[in-house]
Protein backbone atom coordinates (compact mmCIF):
# COMPACT_ATOMS: atom_id res chain seq x y z
CA UNK A 1 0.00 0.00 0.00
CA UNK A 2 1.61 3.58 -1.10
CA UNK A 3 1.07 6.07 1.12
CA UNK A 4 1.36 9.64 1.24
CA UNK A 5 1.95 11.98 4.63
CA UNK A 6 1.31 15.20 5.62
CA UNK A 7 2.67 17.08 8.72
CA UNK A 8 1.67 20.44 8.89
CA UNK A 9 0.57 20.88 13.13
CA UNK A 10 4.30 21.83 14.30
CA UNK A 11 6.08 24.25 11.33
CA UNK A 12 7.63 23.94 9.36
CA UNK A 13 6.24 20.14 8.79
CA UNK A 14 7.24 17.36 6.79
CA UNK A 15 6.01 14.97 4.15
CA UNK A 16 6.61 11.28 3.26
CA UNK A 17 5.74 8.48 1.02
CA UNK A 18 5.60 4.99 2.17
CA UNK A 19 5.22 1.88 0.92
CA UNK A 20 3.27 0.01 3.84
CA UNK A 21 5.19 0.87 6.84
CA UNK A 22 8.49 1.25 4.92
CA UNK A 23 9.49 4.50 4.32
CA UNK A 24 10.39 5.57 1.00
CA UNK A 25 11.01 9.39 0.93
CA UNK A 26 10.72 12.53 3.56
CA UNK A 27 11.24 15.88 3.01
CA UNK A 28 11.18 18.69 5.94
CA UNK A 29 9.35 21.42 4.42
CA UNK A 30 11.16 24.67 4.22
CA UNK A 31 9.51 27.75 6.41
CA UNK A 32 8.88 29.48 2.99
CA UNK A 33 6.25 27.16 1.81
CA UNK A 34 2.87 28.02 3.03
CA UNK A 35 0.51 27.69 1.06
CA UNK A 36 -1.40 24.37 -0.30
CA UNK A 37 0.05 25.40 -3.75
CA UNK A 38 3.07 25.16 -2.43
CA UNK A 39 3.17 21.64 -0.55
CA UNK A 40 1.36 20.30 -4.07
CA UNK A 41 4.69 21.18 -5.70
CA UNK A 42 6.41 19.37 -3.37
CA UNK A 43 4.42 16.37 -3.50
CA UNK A 44 4.31 16.13 -6.67
CA UNK A 45 8.60 16.03 -6.55
CA UNK A 46 8.53 13.86 -4.56
CA UNK A 47 6.68 11.57 -6.89
CA UNK A 48 8.98 12.11 -9.78
CA UNK A 49 11.83 11.04 -7.67
CA UNK A 50 10.42 7.94 -6.46
CA UNK A 51 8.92 7.38 -9.81
CA UNK A 52 5.62 7.28 -8.32
CA UNK A 53 1.93 8.48 -9.77
CA UNK A 54 -0.33 10.21 -7.53
CA UNK A 55 -3.09 7.78 -8.56
CA UNK A 56 -1.05 4.89 -6.78
CA UNK A 57 -1.34 6.43 -3.45
CA UNK A 58 -4.21 4.41 -1.76
CA UNK A 59 -3.70 6.43 1.89
CA UNK A 60 -3.32 10.20 2.48
CA UNK A 61 -2.45 10.92 6.28
CA UNK A 62 -2.56 14.19 7.95
CA UNK A 63 -2.35 15.45 11.43
CA UNK A 64 -5.51 16.90 12.51
CA UNK A 65 -4.21 19.09 15.38
CA UNK A 66 -3.44 20.50 17.96
CA UNK A 67 -1.30 22.52 16.23
CA UNK A 68 -0.54 25.70 14.39
CA UNK A 69 -3.92 26.94 13.42
CA UNK A 70 -2.72 27.78 9.72
CA UNK A 71 -0.23 24.77 9.57
CA UNK A 72 -3.21 22.39 10.45
CA UNK A 73 -5.60 24.21 8.00
CA UNK A 74 -3.21 23.19 5.27
CA UNK A 75 -2.39 19.75 5.77
CA UNK A 76 -5.94 19.24 6.16
CA UNK A 77 -7.09 20.78 3.14
CA UNK A 78 -3.75 19.21 1.34
CA UNK A 79 -5.03 16.00 2.56
CA UNK A 80 -8.89 16.48 1.38
CA UNK A 81 -7.75 17.73 -2.11
CA UNK A 82 -5.69 14.99 -2.45
CA UNK A 83 -8.03 12.40 -1.45
CA UNK A 84 -10.76 13.85 -3.69
CA UNK A 85 -8.45 13.55 -7.10
CA UNK A 86 -7.29 10.45 -6.47
CA UNK A 87 -9.47 8.70 -4.26
CA UNK A 88 -7.43 7.60 -1.96
CA UNK A 89 -8.63 6.84 1.66
CA UNK A 90 -7.82 9.61 4.30
CA UNK A 91 -6.71 9.18 8.18
CA UNK A 92 -6.37 12.09 10.01
CA UNK A 93 -4.07 11.65 13.65
CA UNK A 94 -4.12 13.28 16.99
CA UNK A 95 -0.82 15.37 16.67
CA UNK A 96 0.43 14.39 20.52
CA UNK A 97 -0.57 10.46 19.42
CA UNK A 98 1.61 10.66 16.10
CA UNK A 99 4.22 12.24 18.85
CA UNK A 100 4.01 9.96 21.54
CA UNK A 101 4.12 7.11 18.60
CA UNK A 102 7.51 8.39 18.53
CA UNK A 103 9.12 7.49 21.71
CA UNK A 104 11.92 4.79 21.95
CA UNK A 105 11.02 4.90 25.93
CA UNK A 106 8.17 2.84 27.43
CA UNK A 107 5.47 3.72 30.22
CA UNK A 108 3.57 6.28 30.68
CA UNK A 109 3.74 9.38 28.57
CA UNK A 110 3.03 13.17 28.73
CA UNK A 111 2.80 14.97 25.36
CA UNK A 112 2.42 18.61 25.18
CA UNK A 113 2.25 21.36 22.70
CA UNK A 114 2.61 24.99 23.12
CA UNK A 115 -0.93 26.81 23.36
CA UNK A 116 0.14 29.57 23.75
CA UNK A 117 -0.82 32.50 26.71
CA UNK A 118 1.05 30.80 28.79
CA UNK A 119 -0.70 27.44 28.23
CA UNK A 120 -0.02 23.50 26.93
CA UNK A 121 -2.09 20.95 24.80
CA UNK A 122 -1.55 18.02 27.00
CA UNK A 123 -2.30 14.19 26.38
CA UNK A 124 -1.25 11.49 28.64
CA UNK A 125 -0.05 7.69 27.13
CA UNK A 126 0.88 4.41 27.89
CA UNK A 127 3.20 2.83 25.70
CA UNK A 128 4.35 -0.93 25.53
CA UNK A 129 6.15 -1.53 22.66
CA UNK A 130 4.19 -0.71 19.53
CA UNK A 131 0.99 -0.50 21.73
CA UNK A 132 -0.13 2.76 22.72
CA UNK A 133 -3.39 3.24 24.61
CA UNK A 134 -4.31 6.64 25.18
CA UNK A 135 -4.90 7.21 29.10
CA UNK A 136 -6.17 11.50 29.05
CA UNK A 137 -7.77 12.77 26.21
CA UNK A 138 -6.58 16.06 24.85
CA UNK A 139 -6.70 19.25 26.97
CA UNK A 140 -5.59 22.48 27.63
CA UNK A 141 -3.30 23.18 30.83
CA UNK A 142 -1.43 26.16 32.40
CA UNK A 143 2.38 25.88 32.39
CA UNK A 144 2.67 25.94 35.55
CA UNK A 145 -0.64 23.35 36.34
CA UNK A 146 1.30 20.73 34.15
CA UNK A 147 4.80 21.31 35.85
CA UNK A 148 3.00 20.66 39.14
CA UNK A 149 1.25 17.36 38.49
CA UNK A 150 4.69 15.59 36.43
CA UNK A 151 6.14 12.76 38.56
CA UNK A 152 9.66 11.25 38.09
CA UNK A 153 8.39 8.22 36.38
CA UNK A 154 6.66 10.14 33.33
CA UNK A 155 8.73 10.51 31.07
CA UNK A 156 7.89 14.18 29.33
CA UNK A 157 8.00 14.96 25.46
CA UNK A 158 6.69 17.62 22.49
CA UNK A 159 7.72 20.81 21.21
CA UNK A 160 5.48 22.59 24.03
CA UNK A 161 9.14 21.83 25.86
CA UNK A 162 11.08 24.34 23.96
CA UNK A 163 10.08 27.02 26.21
CA UNK A 164 9.74 25.16 29.41
CA UNK A 165 12.34 22.58 29.32
CA UNK A 166 14.35 24.60 32.04
CA UNK A 167 11.51 24.43 34.39
CA UNK A 168 11.20 20.88 34.66
CA UNK A 169 11.64 19.26 38.05
CA UNK A 170 14.73 18.08 38.94
CA UNK A 171 15.29 14.21 37.94
CA UNK A 172 12.48 14.20 35.15
CA UNK A 173 12.28 12.08 32.55
CA UNK A 174 12.43 13.72 29.47
CA UNK A 175 12.73 12.22 25.81
CA UNK A 176 15.44 13.08 23.62
CA UNK A 177 15.09 16.65 21.74
CA UNK A 178 14.83 14.53 18.13
CA UNK A 179 11.61 13.13 19.51
CA UNK A 180 9.71 16.11 20.38
CA UNK A 181 8.58 17.32 16.74
CA UNK A 182 5.98 15.17 15.35
CA UNK A 183 7.36 13.85 12.06
CA UNK A 184 5.67 12.54 8.88
CA UNK A 185 7.78 9.36 8.41
CA UNK A 186 6.22 8.11 12.26
CA UNK A 187 2.76 9.25 10.81
CA UNK A 188 3.15 7.23 7.62
CA UNK A 189 3.98 4.13 9.91
CA UNK A 190 1.27 5.09 12.44
CA UNK A 191 -1.92 5.87 9.96
CA UNK A 192 -1.05 2.55 7.98
CA UNK A 193 -1.30 0.20 11.53
CA UNK A 194 -4.56 2.48 12.03
CA UNK A 195 -6.39 1.66 8.22
CA UNK A 196 -4.96 -2.20 9.20
CA UNK A 197 -6.89 -1.80 11.86
CA UNK A 198 -10.15 -0.69 10.16
CA UNK A 199 -9.66 3.06 10.83
CA UNK A 200 -11.02 5.53 7.89
CA UNK A 201 -11.80 9.05 7.89
CA UNK A 202 -14.68 10.51 5.10
CA UNK A 203 -13.04 13.25 2.94
CA UNK A 204 -16.40 15.74 3.49
CA UNK A 205 -16.07 15.61 7.14
CA UNK A 206 -12.59 16.11 7.83
CA UNK A 207 -11.81 18.82 9.77
CA UNK A 208 -8.96 20.22 11.67
CA UNK A 209 -9.17 20.11 15.52
CA UNK A 210 -7.89 23.36 16.79
CA UNK A 211 -8.95 22.65 20.37
CA UNK A 212 -9.64 26.26 21.36
CA UNK A 213 -10.77 29.61 19.28
CA UNK A 214 -8.06 31.33 17.85
CA UNK A 215 -7.00 34.59 19.89
CA UNK A 216 -8.82 36.94 16.88
CA UNK A 217 -12.16 34.73 17.93
CA UNK A 218 -12.05 35.11 21.60
CA UNK A 219 -11.45 38.87 21.31
CA UNK A 220 -14.33 39.08 19.43
CA UNK A 221 -16.20 36.94 21.76
CA UNK A 222 -15.10 39.46 24.58
CA UNK A 223 -16.08 42.38 22.50
CA UNK A 224 -20.12 40.90 22.28
CA UNK A 225 -20.02 40.51 25.88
Amino acid sequence: MRILAIETADPPGSLALAESAEIVAFRVIEPPSKTTESFAEIIHQMFREAGWSPHSIKLVATTQGPGSFTGTRIGVTTAKVFAYATGAAAVGVNTLELIASQSTADGDLSVVMDAQRGQLFVSHFRKRSERLEELLPTSILDNADWLQSLTPSVHVMGPGLRKIADRLPDGQSVADESEWRPRADALARLSHSKFQNGVRHDMWTLTPNYYRKSAAEERTDEARK
